[in-house]
């Protein structure tokens, strides 16, 4: 009788478990969910680029599984480059995480994107590119560099 019970995933209290003569030790307890495989893996935006690094950032629900973070990158989108593992923990609501990429070329695309481990697999967030700054005079502008000094003019006497 326990399996056929068991079978129509009836839950039952000690009181129904008590008027089939049955203990209540041979019904087992009803177990909370298990952890889902996480929702979508976001890949944000990058800031603070400069000649050489930019901040990315990313977001995730875990959905209950513990979870670790990095982004891969590089000048294309087999990418080549990681950053290190950002620990997220345990969380049933989305999450935030963010790296800084470092020792990147001036002027140049980069391809990145947001990567999430956990006991159900390895998710991966989209492909995002953004283009590191240059120099003054380059063809980016701005950067940390004094402009190039000024033209001087001479006179020639006769």
């Amino acid at each position: 009788m326990r399996s056929r019970l068991r079978r129509r995933g009836a839950a039952l209290s000690a009181a129904a478990v008590a008027s089939f003569g049955l203990a209540a030790a041979s019904v087992p307890a009803a177990s909370p969910d298990p952890p889902a495989a996480p929702l979508a893996v976001t890949t944000g935006d990058a800031t603070d680029v400069t000649l050489s690094s930019a901040r990315v950032t990313g977001s995730v629900n875990p959905r209950g599984a513990a979870a670790t973070a990095h982004f891969e990158y590089g000048v294309n989108a087999a990418y080549g480059r990681r950053t290190g593992d950002v620990r997220i923990g345990v969380a049933t609501r989305e999450r935030r995480f963010a790296a800084r990429l470092t020792a990147l070329v001036e002027r140049n695309a980069v391809h990145y994107r947001a990567v999430v481990a956990t006991s159900f697999g390895t998710f991966y967030g989209p492909d995002r590119v953004f283009v590191t700054g240059a120099r003054p005079g380059g063809s980016g502008g701005g950067g940390d560099d004094p402009p190039p000094p000024a033209k001087r003019h001479h006179r020639h006497q006769i």
